[in-house]
């Protein structure tokens, strides 16, 4: 549960650092991917310090490219 409010409280200090200057600079875009990269960071991080269990990203790989795969097998 530290390792979580750690892993939050950083990433609040590096947007309340980094967002102001963003928006000031007028640099809005830039700032909606910092925001994007820096939630999906947080997620990760939130995984990996908790230890939850994940499915193989190969799970996905091999359900998007089963259909494939059997187009081109009907083929040949």
């Amino acid at each position: 549960m530290l390792a979580s409010a750690l892993v939050l409280c950083t990433a609040s200090a590096m947007a309340f650092r980094e967002l102001p200057r963003l928006f000031r600079q007028g640099q809005g875009r830039e700032a909606v991917v910092f925001l994007l990269m820096l939630i999906l960071g947080v997620y990760f991080s939130l995984i990996a310090v908790n230890e939850l269990k994940t499915p193989s990203p190969l799970k996905l790989i091999e359900y998007i490219y089963h259909p494939v795969n059997q187009f081109f097998s009907g083929w040949f």
